[in-house]
């Protein structure tokens, strides 16, 4: 390893590796000297790797040992283990050889150079370990590392018994592939200035300290003169060149060039730095212009410690760069002249920047209010100029031209960028800076004359001072002018105030909902401010009443509000409208303080009917609740027609055709004096309905089903394949592969034979043909139960839907979300934070509103009543656990300040728990709306239940939707995700409904009942005979019974059985309850074990055999079902049935079929599954 200036005098290095709880280290080796310490180690790290892993990442790290203070980090390496080279082939020594060690040659993978970066020398502890930690982050060069690695399939044998990470040493002859080739490079830099350079103060009175920079590449530097820093600008105009330095080939192993920013005398120490890599620089070579390069603080020397503070802007630096081979450098063609690019840098002449600075918007909020007093700075050349400040607000309007006068450089590329600056003032302390950006000045356009065309603005990206990125935006342009000397006076600039409209705002607003409390005080009386800006302070404002219906977090304000306001033309300039929301309490201070509850502010651009690319017409839903019983009138008719032909196809009553919507259930107002008639033939149909829908051949064709009485609609199939199934349909691909284009070739016969169901049913039953259990004349039921409060409802999920919003894809309303607190480009540091909602419609019109014949929003249809909202949620689905691998869930939903739970009813051990819960809720629409729903982890020993997730639905959407409107009386099914705040990841699904009644129509109409199957306990009984063909000579054997979660059961040990033919005549009986949670837990599980005296025992196989359709067949016919006897019975039928069709050619009759099941003896219990035969 080479090292470079790890400490004056020596250091005692090792290096630790880490990886998966596994950790490595090598031997400690101390090397003496001042410069290039080079530690060698020469040593193998072995690390114990189990797969699956846990982990990805493989830390190396390089440490300082001492003997009486803490070892010190001094960098560290990070590689992903999907990038380690792997090896399956065999290595009987060590794994880079074998035999006599020292005369090998090295066979392994091939070692390279990885550089270390970490902080500057004699910075430990505290300031230094961040760095230190992660290079990517550091500033300091800190050497190179020489390591391979590899990941081996087959380790030798010697290591293989060694489950612990351990060294071993590394004796290899030096050959070339532990060699690293070299090449010599030249690095040329010229730098010409510094702009927005920190300043310091030095001991003279009223001066700066000088700055220098310093360029290195490994262990080479470039040092240039100390200048002074005048007003944050210091200009070197220097070339120098690094000529024939020493380099490794391989672009990966080029250490990265490295700008240092060093104050000067008395105290010098660096206070900025940058890192430019070096494959980027090779790409160009030597023909990349002049740019700027952003500096960084340096993090280990704060401000407190005579460095750059942490939050300032540190400065860019003007320089030209060129990086490649030394023959590539005396090349005519990359050759720089020095002398004409220094006359490019300092022959300068006057100009006039006119910088125009139009509005912005989105920027981040300074105080606590969301909102800032903000104003533009603008830095070029040591000077500044600033716009005049707009109150309380995240998008101004401008509309200012700032000049400077300064004397730039022909080529524009080696003048200074423009800086802009946002700022935040602030009356009781000093301004701060909330954003930032460096504008070149190759964007400016030059003009031919002041009285030219002025430039059109474009929207800018802007950064937090840190140059973190930020959602912020400025629209801005500048341009330069030619002047004849630099004292030269320009005429005043034209106004940049664009070419304006006449247009009318309509604001509808109809509340504010989930508003959140102030200092621990909840809101009394919200009322809304809305100001539509305008240029030169033209633009007006609005304001609602204030209000406390029906609460203060839930307020209605139900007002229209047509403004009149210049609009501009161009939609690029199109402003933002204020929204802010205050408290008008009634107290002391009623009418001389409200308290700012929340602000937001809205683009307009997307509204501006004349703006043909972008605008948005309002998405309005809105339901006229006048028209509610003439819309379901034609809704049923509709309906009736559509459907009438689909329905009798499938068989269904006639009481089902003429109300599909009904499915089941009975409403009150249809069963009246003009239905009388219907209602005798309904009893007979549903009488009818019930025969087909428990017949066989009807189980057998329903939909898919999860087996909890409820259709689920992600399950494809009507049954989940069995594992013989699966076999079967894997050997079929195999074999489709293996033989693609033969088309004589039939595979069915071999597959067959080898699918494990049929070889297990030959077997056992002697006989030769094979048959899949799809082919045999045994009918399954595809549920535990019928759910009849699911006809009907399903609809929408058999189209593959999930949430409602995305069948109904509008909103009746608008929405905006109010925000309150500080931005922070760190988000555990920020304070913002969302604290309710305000609904309204706002539209930008050509004409006057007030002159349309409708209301475009009638406000007299969201007078209040009292609705019942009826929540029916089935099951979940996929949850996430909190803790461990299962949870306890339970649901608590809240509307308002109504909260209700099911904590006492909760699931236990599930991840997919069957609900079946039933909530009602009595609300006022429009009112409070928003109903969440969490599924909570049950903890018997902790008072608060962790969330496992949450789904929200806006009743006042749906209500005044018009497509809710339009849906049947029998709401659809829907699959909700819940959702985290702490998590990304979809925590799982909910199955449910939701129905909003007026109370009048709720109460003549209960709620449905939602009922899971009927749990009934039933006894699985195994006889386990013999086994045979275990490849072993002689053994100890028993085997081990269980299914699901149930307790494992064994049989007794046959003692020194030989040829692997044990007999045991063992009888297990397996207690369980039915139904099933799910498939998974059908699945009968067997082992087979050698008992062992002194050590443990081993296991020798495992196998399943899935019973799931057979239990939801015991749980239907509730009688004993013995499988082998009723598959044998199936055969015997089959081969009877074929039989007969040979020798007559003709079908057998369904009813003769019948009659040979009936014939067959069947023992009948209602509490015994038995599979196998009889002791």
């Amino acid at each position: 390893m080479e090292a470079n200036l790890f400490s004056n005098t020596r250091i005692e290095a090792y290096v630790r590796v880490n990886f998966c709880g596994s950790q490595a280290i090598t031997s400690v080796v101390c090397v003496r000297g001042r410069a290039r310490l080079a530690p060698e180690f020469n040593e193998e790290l072995w690390l114990p790797v189990t797969e699956p892993t846990e982990t990805r990442r493989i830390s190396v790290g390089l440490w300082n040992y001492s003997s009486h203070t803490r070892d010190r980090p001094i960098a560290h390496l990070y590689f992903d283990l999907d990038d380690i080279e792997r090896s399956s082939k065999y290595i009987s020594g060590s794994f880079l050889g074998g035999g006599l060690l020292e005369q090998n040659n090295y066979m392994g993978p091939r070692p390279r150079w990885y550089n270390l970066y970490g902080a500057p020398i004699r910075i430990q502890g505290k300031r230094g370990a961040l760095q230190n930690r992660y290079g990517n982050e550091a500033s300091t060069y800190r050497g190179r590392l020489l390591l391979s690695m590899e990941l081996l399939a087959r380790p030798p044998n010697e290591q293989r018994h060694k489950s612990m990470a351990h060294r071993r040493p590394f004796h290899f002859k030096p050959n070339t592939r532990l060699t690293s080739a070299s090449a010599k490079y030249h690095l040329r830099a010229l730098v010409v200035m510094g702009s927005e350079i920190p300043q310091f103060r030095s001991p003279a009175i009223g001066n700066c300290t000088k700055m220098r920079l310093v360029i290195s590449i490994g262990n080479h530097t470039l040092t240039y003169a100390w200048e002074p820093n005048k007003r944050g600008v210091v200009m070197w105009n220097m070339l120098l060149t690094l000529k024939a330095i020493k380099l490794p080939v391989l672009v990966e192993e080029i250490p990265d060039v490295c700008l240092y920013l060093v104050r000067g005398p008395p105290k010098i120490l660096t206070v900025c730095f940058s890192r430019i890599a070096a494959a980027r620089l090779l790409r160009e070579q030597f023909r990349a212009g002049p740019c700027w390069e952003l500096l960084k603080p340096e993090p280990s020397r704060a401000s407190q410690l005579g460095g750059a503070a942490l939050k300032t802007n540190p400065g860019a630096v003007l320089l030209k760069l060129g990086f490649g081979l030394s023959e590539d450098a005396l090349d005519p063609d990359f050759s720089w002249p020095e002398e004409e690019l220094l006359r490019k840098a300092k022959d300068r002449v006057p100009f006039c920047l006119r910088v125009f600075i139009y509005q912005a918007k989105e920027l981040p909020a300074s105080d606590q209010t969301s909102l800032l007093d903000p104003y533009v700075k603008v830095r070029f050349c040591g000077k500044k100029e600033k716009t005049r400040v707009h109150a309380m607000t995240t998008a101004p309007l401008f509309y200012e031209t700032l000049e400077f006068h300064e004397m730039l450089p022909l080529d524009v590329r080696f003048g200074p960028d423009i800086v802009v600056q946002v700022w935040d003032r602030d009356v009781f302390s000093s301004n701060t800076p909330r954003a930032l950006l460096r504008f070149p000045l190759t964007k400016c356009h030059v003009l031919a004359s002041e009285g030219s065309k002025i430039p059109s603005p474009s929207w800018e990206n802007l950064t937090s001072i840190g140059a973190e990125p930020i959602s912020s935006q400025i629209l801005m342009s500048a341009a330069l002018i030619r002047k004849r000397d630099l004292s030269e006076r320009l005429g005043r600039s034209e106004c940049i105030i664009p070419q304006m409209r006449q247009a009318w705002v309509e604001i509808t607003c109809v509340g504010v909902r989930q508003l959140k409390a102030h200092r621990l005080r909840a809101p009394q009386e919200p009322c809304v401010r809305i100001d539509v800006p305008a240029p030169n302070d033209r633009g007006n404002c609005f304001r609602t009443q204030p209000s406390s219906v029906p609460s203060g977090r839930n307020a209605n304000f139900l007002e229209r509000k047509v403004m009149a306001i210049d609009m501009p033309e161009n939609p690029l300039y199109a402003p933002n409208l204020d929204l802010r929301v205050y408290d008008a309490r009634v107290g002391i201070s009623a009418g001389l303080h409200k308290r700012l509850l929340g602000a937001s502010s809205i683009d307009l651009s997307s509204k501006l009917p004349w703006n043909s690319e972008a605008f948005v017409a309002p998405q309005t839903e809105l339901f006229s609740g006048s028209d509610v019983w003439q819309q379901e009138k034609e809704r049923n008719e509709e309906s009736h027609l559509r459907t009438q032909s689909e329905l009798l196809g499938s068989g269904l009553s006639q009481w089902t055709i003429k109300y599909p919507g009904d499915a089941g259930l009975q409403f009150r107002e249809r069963l009246d004096s003009n239905h009388e008639d219907d209602y005798d033939e309904f009893e007979c149909d549903v009488e009818h309905l019930e025969l087909e829908r428990h017949s066989p051949d009807a189980l057998s064709s329903m939909p898919g089903d999860s087996g909890t009485g409820a259709f689920d609609p992600m399950i494809l199939s009507g049954l989940p394949m069995i594992h013989e199934d699966v076999i079967f349909r894997e050997k079929q691909i195999q074999f489709a592969e293996k033989f693609p284009l033969d088309e004589d070739i039939t595979p069915f016969p071999e597959m067959i034979n080898a699918s494990s169901t049929s070889t297990e049913y030959s077997t056992l039953l002697g006989s030769q043909a094979s048959y899949k259990l799809s082919e045999l004349p045994i009918s399954f039921p595809s549920q535990w139960a019928a759910a009849e409060y699911i006809e009907g409802r399903e609809w929408w999920t058999k189209q593959g839907g999930r949430e409602l919003e995305n069948h109904l894809k509008t909103k009746p309303f608008e929405t905006y979300k109010l925000f309150r607190g500080k931005f922070h480009p760190n988000a555990s540091k920020s304070t913002l934070r969302c604290v309710g909602v305000f609904k309204g419609i706002l539209r930008v019109l050509e004409t006057n509103p007030s002159c349309e014949k409708e209301p475009f929003f009638p406000l007299q249809i969201l007078s209040s009543a009292i609705y019942t909202v009826r929540l029916y949620i089935i099951r979940g689905s996929n949850l996430q656990p909190v803790n461990g691998n299962s949870a306890d869930p339970y649901l608590r939903v809240k509307l308002g300040t109504d909260i209700q739970d099911s904590r006492s009813s909760h699931c236990t051990r599930t991840l997919k728990p069957e609900f079946y819960e039933t909530f009602e809720f009595r609300t006022v629409i429009p009112g409070p709306s928003l109903l969440k729903v969490q599924v909570r982890d049950w903890n018997r020993f902790y008072p608060v239940h962790e969330i496992i997730g949450q789904t929200e639905i806006d009743l006042e959407d749906r209500w005044f939707h018009y497509g809710w409107q339009k849906l049947d009386r029998l709401k659809p099914i829907e699959i909700r995700s819940l959702h985290k705040d702490t998590s990304p990841i979809i925590q799982g699904q909910l199955h449910l409904w939701l129905e909003i009644r007026p109370e009048a129509e709720a109460h003549r109409e209960p709620p449905v009942e939602l009922h899971g199957p009927k749990k009934q306990k039933f006894e699985l009984r195994i006889v386990c005979w013999k086994s045979r063909d275990v490849p072993f000579d002689m053994g100890d054997y028993f085997a081990e019974f269980w299914i699901g979660d149930s307790r494992k059961q064994k049989t007794d040990v046959h003692w020194r059985c030989r040829n692997g033919q044990a007999s045991w005549n063992w009888r297990i009986k397996i207690p369980i309850e039915l139904p099933l949670d799910s498939p998974e837990k059908g699945r009968l599980m067997l082992q087979l074990w050698d008992q062992d005296v002194i050590k443990w025992n081993e296991v020798i196989g495992d196998t399943q055999v899935d019973l799931y359709r057979w239990f939801l067949k015991a749980y239907h016919e509730q009688r004993v079902v013995n499988v082998f006897k009723e598959v044998k019975d199936a055969i015997s039928r089959q081969q009877m049935k074929a039989a007969k069709k040979e020798t007559y050619g003709r079908n057998i009759d369904s009813n003769e079929e019948g009659t040979e099941i009936n014939e067959t003896e069947v023992r009948t219990s209602p509490d015994t599954l038995e599979v196998g035969g009889s002791a």
